[in-house]
């Protein structure tokens, strides 16, 4: 017989740290994107963002209880959000490109002195999960190669120059002809995917789709 052992950690874990609601924190079981109550606020209202000649898709807007996971999750030492949300996340992708499947799933890199403070990427726990639903293997296919400010403190223009050749291919990988699904956790310009597009492109990635969790109007 042969055993997934990664599947079979994913339980575990689950087991250990229960899957809860993003929006009012009580446990819903592994497949659920929210508990009964909250599923009620759930609109419907998918974005789909062209960023640098590459679709980007993202379930809800970046408001309300949608604003407040997403804070939750990147602010307030929320990683367990990061499961439920991954449901809709990869609800948004099947609706939106149904016949897409990536050969690879990755994510924006974020900065050492977030993840310093926080303990982990937002964006990587998005991308794992939506791993395991998908069955498609995440990688870490980029570096933060330059510690710049972070994003959400900046005008649109400051973070255009802010990410510039701020990401570059981990060496360790090789995407030519590969299709490839980015992750993030919230899309505001649109700069920071539209760099990480670039150096994959610039590498010979055939094709590559971005998802994040919520978007504010471009």
């Amino acid at each position: 017989m042969k055993i997934n052992f990664r599947k079979l950690s994913n339980k575990l874990l689950q087991m250990i740290f229960p899957v809860v609601c993003p929006y009012c924190g009580c446990v819903i079981m592994p497949d659920e994107e929210a508990c009964e109550s909250c599923m009620k606020k759930l609109s419907v209202s998918c974005t789909v963002t062209d960023i640098q000649n590459s679709l980007c898709v993202s379930p809800f807007e970046y408001d309300g209880i949608f604003k407040k996971a997403v804070l939750n999750l990147k602010f307030h030492n929320k990683p367990f959000y990061a499961e439920a949300m991954s449901v809709s996340l990869c609800k948004a992708l099947k609706k939106e490109f149904p016949d897409e499947k990536p050969e690879i799933i990755t994510f924006v890199p974020a900065v050492r002195k977030s993840i310093r403070k926080r303990g982990y990427n937002q964006s990587e726990l998005l991308a794992n999960y939506l791993s395991l639903r998908l069955d498609v293997p995440c990688c870490g296919l980029l570096v933060k190669v330059k510690d710049n400010l972070i994003q959400h403190d900046l005008s649109a223009q400051q973070r255009k120059l802010n990410v510039r050749d701020a990401f570059e291919l981990n060496p360790s990988f090789d995407v030519r002809d590969k299709s490839i699904l980015i992750v993030d956790d919230i899309v505001t310009t649109g700069s920071t995917l539209h760099e990480c597009v670039e150096v994959l492109r610039k590498h010979g990635a055939d094709k590559v789709l971005c998802a994040s969790y919520a978007a504010t109007p471009l």
